[in-house]
């Protein structure tokens, strides 16, 4: 089906901007007959405009996702109308506006409608993804908690159906026994860590898995493409260091930070209708100061001041530093309200426009709590390569870290996101986000 669809695109493309013409010619002011007046060339020139900037965008065979998928059709239908119209400029009356505008809007729906069952079936494949592992102890113990729990959820479905350690496989002395060890369930996917990769019996029996298609992915492979962060045999990797800094185009910089001023702009606005109504609501249910400043560790471990519409009563920064649970006695009853519907980040927009915060980016914490962190997992002051964000691939995927533990596993979120930091990305995050927060999902 996914290869009938990406054989059919071009063709349905090339036919809409067709019919577009002939309804044009049948039921315009001054009715013509179509292929007389106008140039079937340019009709047929249009229609490949659109199909080559789709396929550019990888519209609609690179479609894994809803959002991305949306987001490149919109992208695409806009550049491939904009470029006609330059040379509509050029050279006057090539074809009615009208055409030209239909199409516009009805090539993005051909293009959805085919990116969509594309994903559809991809999803579908994944869902039969059958996965057999083939690791080190500490590693299996990881991958099972990860791949077992009900949350959060992975990037791609699939099921672990087999994980075999290194040590399980010392007494098999021949490739060909391990190859039938792996090959009992029928997986459609092998995971290695590089304890496995490093054993050439191994290697080879994965190498005949391979040859009748079965995938092969190392384990840090999968970690990203299938649960969307990074392996804890990752953290410890220095060589991240140079990834993470030799990413950071100034485009990109120069252009995130742009949105970064306008969206910190209208969420300023945001706030400044909500206050009153704030005000009302700490008045009866928090009964002190309206705003809370505390302070966090920002880029290159500089730290800052943030701002928040307090939640909590004012003695909870006094005393012994504790973590925040969602359930914690110290929040506020309008407090709770406050966080469910993200209102008390609302300030923070201040941050962002002061260039201490950014839209997207890992979330910033406590000095002491860092100190403490980094003493667990040295990868986790790589957090701070990046200016901090309100909002995070980690905040999405990964519920609110109330322990150490779930802090190390937020980090393996937020390190995903520093390799795999793009435009893209970000705003896959922020309409995460939006979702979230419509949603009311608050902590």
């Amino acid at each position: 089906m996914r290869r009938w669809v990406i054989r059919v695109f071009p063709i349905g493309s090339l036919l809409l901007v067709l019919l577009t013409g002939v309804l044009h010619a049948r039921f315009s002011d001054v009715t013509y007959r179509f292929g007389s007046q106008k140039s079937l060339f340019a009709y047929g020139l249009l229609g490949a405009l659109h199909v080559s900037v789709a396929a550019i965008a990888g519209i609609p065979d690179e479609s894994d996702d809803v959002q991305p998928a949306l987001l490149r059709v919109v992208v695409a239908a806009g550049i491939a109308t904009g470029l006609w119209l330059l040379l509509q400029a050029i050279f006057p009356g090539l074809l009615p506006r009208r055409v030209i505008l239909s199409n516009a809007v009805l090539q993005p729906v051909w293009s959805c409608v085919c990116a969509n069952v594309v994903i559809r079936q991809q999803r579908q494949q994944q869902l039969n993804e059958r996965v057999c592992a083939v690791v080190s102890v500490r590693d299996e113990q990881s991958l099972r908690w990860d791949c077992e729990r009900d949350f959060p959820l992975p990037e791609r479905s699939f099921q672990l159906i087999d994980s075999v350690t290194v040590d399980d496989i010392f007494g098999l002395t021949s490739a060909a026994a391990i190859h039938e060890l792996l090959a009992t369930d029928q997986p459609t996917l092998v995971v290695l860590s590089d304890d496995a990769a490093a054993i050439p019996r191994v290697v080879d029996a994965v190498t005949l898995l391979h040859r009748s298609g079965v995938k092969v992915r190392t384990l840090a492979q999968f970690y990203e493409e299938y649960l969307g962060k990074e392996s804890l045999s990752e953290l410890t990797k220095m060589a991240m260091l140079f990834d993470v800094r030799t990413m950071h185009h100034a485009t990109y910089r120069r252009t995130k930070r742009v949105i970064d001023v306008i969206g910190a702009t209208i969420g300023l606005v945001v706030a400044a209708v909500a206050i009153p109504f704030v005000l009302i609501g700490n008045a009866f249910g928090n009964r002190g100061q309206l705003f809370y400043s505390q302070q966090r560790v920002g880029q290159e471990g500089v730290p800052f001041q943030i701002l928040k519409f307090r939640t909590m009563v004012e003695s909870a920064n006094q005393g012994a530093m504790e973590w925040t649970a969602p359930d914690d006695p110290r929040i506020t009853p309008f407090g709770s309200v406050l966080r469910r519907a993200h209102l008390d980040e609302l300030p923070q927009f201040v941050n962002v426009l002061r260039g201490e915060l950014s839209l997207v980016g890992p979330r910033p914490e406590q000095p002491h709590y860092v100190d403490e962190l980094i003493q667990k997992e040295a990868a986790y002051d790589l957090r701070h390569l990046v200016t901090p964000g309100i909002t995070g691939w980690a905040q999405i995927k990964h519920r609110y870290a109330a322990t150490e533990a779930e802090a190390i596993e937020k980090l393996q979120y937020d390190l995903f996101y520093l390799r795999h930091q793009s435009l893209s990305l970000d705003l896959r995050i922020l309409s995460r986000t939006a979702r979230s927060v419509v949603r009311r999902h608050g902590r």
